[in-house]
């Protein structure tokens, strides 16, 4: 019984003796949080191009297509002058790794 007593006794000083502890109190943090804007202005986005209605004849829509896919690219390229400058982070920890460690 006495070992059961002094056991608590025991066991309720150690609880008690981490609550003597000081850990400096409340500390307050100053940290910059980004505010999210748009990017791009939607008067700067381009036209879409628009969809080339095939004739059947495989040298006409041949040349359709090429000068729809031409047309495609610059508007990819606009598009990529307008979002990558404004838009994105290249990171060259992520731009050199290919993966292969």
């Amino acid at each position: 019984m006495k070992l059961l007593a002094a056991s608590i006794a025991l066991c309720m000083a150690l609880a008690l003796a981490g609550c003597g502890r000081d850990e400096g109190g409340i500390r307050t943090l100053s940290v910059e949080v980004p505010t999210p804007v748009p990017c791009v202005s939607e008067i700067d986005i381009p036209a879409q191009t628009g969809v080339t209605e095939l004739t059947g004849d495989a040298r006409t829509d041949a040349g359709l297509l090429l000068a729809e896919t031409i047309d495609l690219r610059a508007e990819n390229g606009e598009l990529r002058a307008l979002i990558v400058p404004a838009c994105t982070i290249i990171s060259n920890d992520i731009a050199d790794t290919d993966g292969m460690d």
